[in-house]
C-alpha cells in the first residue's frame, strides 16, 4: 500500500534524476575512470554493472568503445579548454618534471604545471622514455 510520503519521496527522486542526463552520467563515469585510474573494461565487470543497475536500472552503461572514442575525448577537450582559459591571464608558471620506471621496467618522464595553492596541477606531457637516461640527460630531453 503506497503512502503519500512514499509517493512524495519517489517524485523527489525522479526530479533529481531528471536534472541529470545520461550524457552527464556518462561524463561522471569517465571522470571516475580517469581520476581513479580504472581500466575502461570496468564497465564490463559483473559487480560494477550490478552496482550501477541497483543504483538506477534506467541508466544504460556505455561500452568501452563509446567511453574510449566519444566520452573521454569530449571530456579531454572540455578540460583542455578550461586549462587554456585558466592560463590565458597567467604571467608566470612553474614546471616540474618527474622520471620513473613502470612495473615492466619501462622508463617514463612527465612534466607538471601546478596551477594554484590547492594542489591542482596538470600533466603537461607524459611519455615513454626510450633511453636509459641519467640525471645529466634529463636537461637534454626532447623539447
Amino acid at each position: 500500500m503506497a503512502t503519500a510520503t512514499s509517493g512524495t519521496h519517489f517524485r523527489q527522486y525522479l526530479s533529481k534524476y531528471q536534472k541529470g542526463s545520461p550524457k552527464a552520467l556518462d561524463e561522471m563515469l569517465a571522470e571516475m575512470i580517469c581520476f581513479d585510474t580504472q581500466p575502461f573494461s570496468i564497465v564490463l565487470d559483473r559487480g560494477f554493472r550490478k552496482f550501477i543497475q541497483t543504483l538506477d536500472p534506467r541508466y544504460e552503461i556505455p561500452g568501452r568503445k563509446k567511453i574510449t572514442h566519444v566520452i573521454i575525448p569530449r571530456l579531454y577537450k572540455r578540460e583542455e579548454e578550461a586549462v587554456k582559459k585558466e592560463l590565458e591571464n597567467t604571467e608566470h608558471i612553474a614546471l616540474t618534471t618527474d622520471e620513473w620506471t613502470s612495473r615492466t621496467t619501462e622508463g617514463y618522464i612527465s612534466c607538471h604545471c601546478p596551477l594554484d595553492r590547492q594542489q591542482h596541477d596538470i600533466a603537461v606531457k607524459s611519455s615513454r622514455d626510450k633511453e636509459n637516461n641519467t640525471i645529466c640527460d634529463i636537461g637534454e630531453y626532447k623539447r
